[in-house]
């Protein structure tokens, strides 16, 4: 939405001439791509697929150049993602996005923990020394 973009602009430092993604030739020649993301790898996979930004995004990744990728934006520079089985991910970072298993580090399971979202929620204070807080 328009807050979005206005923080994202903010980010890329609000220059008159930053704008919004469309076509391989403004990610070839952007100065600094701020990739911000919500929905499923799947999905952008497939968008990014369809408007041909794939490649060129991989390249323009893989030359060093200025990439912020928030959430979603971050998570399609890995190969793949167990959110999305078989959808291939930009690659520009080794591995898979994985989920947060409830067993200990390196045991296989089924079971997952719960990802908090972000966004407004309610936070209340548990004081246990003085000057001293934890959240509960």
């Amino acid at each position: 939405g328009p807050t979005a973009r206005c923080r994202l602009r903010s980010l890329a430092g609000g220059r008159p001439d930053d704008h919004d993604v469309e076509s391989e030739a403004d990610i070839e020649g952007a100065s600094v791509l701020v990739f911000p993301g919500v929905g499923s790898f799947g999905s952008a996979v497939e968008v990014l697929e369809s408007r041909g930004w794939v490649e060129p995004l991989r390249a323009y990744c893989r030359a060093g150049r200025p990439f912020f990728g928030v959430c979603l934006g971050m998570q399609l520079l890995f190969e793949s993602s167990e959110e999305t089985p078989g959808a291939a991910g930009l690659g520009v970072i080794p591995g898979s996005v994985t989920h947060f298993r409830t067993a200990a580090a390196g045991a296989v399971t089924d079971e997952y923990l719960t990802v908090p979202h972000i966004g407004w929620n309610g936070v209340s204070f548990a004081g246990d020394k003085a000057g001293s807080y934890v959240l509960d």
